[in-house]
C-alpha cells in the first residue's frame, strides 16, 4: 500500500514512539533477568549507562556504611548478647547495651514477665543503641513459649502443628507469634526448629525432609511476611541424636550423604526459596564423617564449606549459646561441662573458634565481664593477625545488611550514611550539641 506524503507525516510519530516502546520493552526484559539494562553497542549508536541493580546499590551502601564504624562498634555488632536482669550493674540490661552497643539481644521468659516490662526492656535496649538491635527470644511454641506470662492465649508447638499436614494453618501461626512479637518490640525470633527426628520430637515439624521443607517453611514464611525475622536452628541438624548440646556434647554417627539426603534437605529447599531465612543458627555437635575436630559452629568445613559455599547462604550465622555444657566439654576435652559458663576467656576463645568457622554472631556473652572478654580476645587475634578486619568486615556487612532488608534500618543508596556515635564524647565537638 502506498502512501501519501502527508499521510506519512501524520503516521511517522507513532511508529518512532512504537520503535521506542518495543525497545524499552526489550530493556526492561533484560533488567529483569540480569538485574541491570544490558544491550549490543553498534558503532556510532548511542550507548545508554549500565545500571546498577538494587543488590548492587546494597551492597555498595553496607560497605559504605560498615566502613564508617569504629573497630569497637564492628566487634559489638557481632555480640548477641544473653543478658539477664541482675548480670549488669549498676545500670541494668540498657546500661549494657550501651556500654558494649551489641548487634543483638536474646530475652527469657524471666524477663517477659509481664506486658508493661517487656516493652520497657525493649524499648530502652533500642534508645541506647543508634544502630537498632536485633532482639528475638527462643519462641517456638509448646514448651518452648516465651510468651505465656504476657498473652492471654498461647503457641502450638512444632509438632502440633506440623501433625495437621496444614501449610495453611502453619503459616497462620506464624503470622500470629510475628505479631505476637512485635507487639513486645521483639524483632527476631530464634525459631523454627528444622531438625527432623524419625522418631518424633514435638519441637520438630514432621519425622521426613518432606514434612518439615512443607510445614516449617510455612510457619517461617508467616513470620518473616509479617515482619518478624525468622532463624532456622540448629544446624546442621539435630536429629540424628536424642541428646542435648546444652548438657552434653552429642555426636552424629552418620555419613555424608545421608546428612545431605536427611538432615540438611531443608536448608538445602529454604535457604534457596524466594524469602529465606534472615538468620541460621548452628550448634555444638560432632558430625565426624565432614568433620573430626571441631563441633559444627566451629567447624569451617560446616559452616563456610557446606553452608556458605554449597547451599550459598549468605545471611547471618549465628552460633547457639557459647557457654552450653557442649562447648565446655569440647574446649575442656572433656573435664569441665561448665568451664564456658565459669570462665569468660574460654568463651572468648569459643567465640574466636566460630568467627575463624565462618559464623556471623555470637551468641552467650551474659555480663559486661563476659562481652568485655570477648572484645579483648577478637581485638587481640586481629594485633596478632590470627584474624583480619576484612574478616570482621565480612560479618558486619552480613549484619548490617539484614537489619536494611528488614526494615530496621533505612536504606538510602544516593545518600552517604550518617556517622554511628555510640557514646558524645566518641563525636567531633560540632556535633555532640545535636546528641
Amino acid at each position: 500500500m502506498c502512501y501519501r506524503s502527508g499521510q506519512r507525516a501524520r503516521w511517522q510519530p507513532a511508529v518512532t514512539l512504537l520503535v521506542a516502546l518495543v525497545w524499552l520493552a526489550g530493556c526492561a526484559s533484560n533488567a529483569a533477568a540480569g538485574g541491570r539494562l544490558t544491550g549490543v553497542s553498534t558503532p556510532g549508536a548511542a550507548v545508554l549507562p549500565h545500571l546498577p541493580s538494587q543488590a548492587t546499590m546494597l551492597n555498595a551502601y553496607v560497605t559504605r556504611f560498615v566502613n564508617g564504624l569504629s573497630l569497637d562498634d564492628r566487634i559489638g555488632q557481632m555480640i548477641y548478647a544473653q543478658i539477664y536482669n541482675p548480670s549488669c550493674p549498676p545500670n541494668g540490661i540498657p546500661g549494657c547495651i550501651s556500654a558494649f552497643h551489641p548487634g543483638g539481644m536474646i530475652v527469657y521468659q524471666d524477663q517477659l514477665d509481664n506486658l508493661y516490662d517487656a516493652r520497657l526492656i525493649t524499648s530502652e535496649v533500642q534508645a541506647n543503641s543508634p544502630i537498632p538491635v536485633l532482639i528475638g527470644t527462643d519462641n517456638e511454641g509448646g514448651a518452648e513459649d516465651r510468651l505465656l506470662n504476657i498473652l492471654p492465649h498461647g503457641h502450638p508447638a512444632a509438632g502440633a502443628i506440623g501433625a495437621t499436614n496444614d501449610p495453611a494453618y502453619a503459616y497462620a501461626e506464624g503470622a500470629q507469634m510475628a505479631r505476637d512479637c512485635l507487639s513486645i518490640g521483639l524483632n527476631t525470633n530464634l525459631a523454627p526448629v528444622v531438625d527432623i527426628n524419625p522418631y518424633g520430637n514435638v519441637r520438630d515439624f514432621g519425622t521426613t525432609p518432606a514434612q518439615v521443607i512443607k510445614m516449617a517453611g510455612a510457619w517461617m514464611q508467616g513470620l518473616q511476611d509479617h515482619g518478624v525475622i525468622a532463624t532456622f536452628k540448629h544446624f546442621p541438624g539435630l536429629g540424628g541424636t536424642n541428646l542435648d548440646p546444652h548438657t552434653t556434647l552429642p555426636t552424629i554417627y552418620k555419613s555424608r550423604q545421608d546428612i545431605e539426603n536427611f538432615d540438611l534437605a531443608p536448608y538445602r529447599v529454604l535457604l534457596n526459596g524466594n524469602d529465606p531465612p534472615g538468620i541460621v543458627m548452628s550448634t555444638d555437635i560432632m558430625v565426624p564423617s565432614i568433620d573430626q575436630h571441631m563441633p559444627a559452629e566451629f567447624s569451617y568445613p560446616l559452616i563456610t564449606g557446606i553452608l556458605r559455599n554449597e547451599l550459598h547462604y549468605d545471611g547471618v550465622v549465628l552460633t547457639d549459646s557459647l557457654y552450653m555444657d557442649g562447648v565446655g566439654l569440647f574446649l575442656t576435652h572433656g573435664q569441665n561441662p561448665k568451664a564456658a559458663r565459669e570462665d569468660p576467656q574460654l568463651m572468648a576463645q569459643a567465640g574466636l573458634l566460630a568467627i575463624k568457622a565462618g559464623d556471623d554472631m555470637l551468641l552467650g556473652t551474659y555480663n559486661e565481664v563476659t562481652m568485655q572478654a570477648m572484645v579483648d580476645a577478637i581485638k587481640g587475634a586481629l594485633k596478632t593477625g590470627d584474624l583480619t578486619e576484612a574478616r570482621i568486615n565480612q560479618s558486619v556487612q552480613r549484619i548490617i545488611r539484614l537489619k536494611i532488608q528488614r526494615g530496621l534500618l533505612p536504606f538510602r543508596p544516593l545518600t552517604p550514611p550518617a556517622p554511628q556515635y555510640f557514646s558524645i564524647t566518641a563525636a567531633p565537638l560540632n556535633v555532640r550539641a545535636t546528641l
